[in-house]
């Protein structure tokens, strides 16, 4: 029987082989009418939800250092353009 750390990296290599290569029509615009972002938001979405079934399985959340610091490293810039929006 496969983990779920086996099926994890099964779609995220079905992704990379064949999400990114999938070429369809689209009517043009932006965002969820272009066919290559639902494609990609499909595997996101696959992805999280196998995340979140681990994290149920094995009843705990592994939490780094490293974590902590790119979270702030991600609020950074937003606290930075709220201060520069102020002036």
């Amino acid at each position: 029987m496969w983990s779920l750390f086996s099926y994890f990296k099964l779609f995220i290599a079905g992704y990379f082989l064949l999400g990114m290569h999938t070429i369809l029509d689209t009517p043009g615009g932006m965002g969820l009418y272009l066919s290559f972002n639902i494609i990609a938001w499909l595997f996101i979405v696959i992805l999280i939800a196998l995340g979140l079934w681990q994290i149920t399985v094995n009843k705990k959340i592994i939490y780094r250092k490293i974590l902590g610091w790119l979270s702030l490293g991600c609020l950074c810039p937003y606290f930075s353009f709220r201060v520069n929006r102020k002036r």
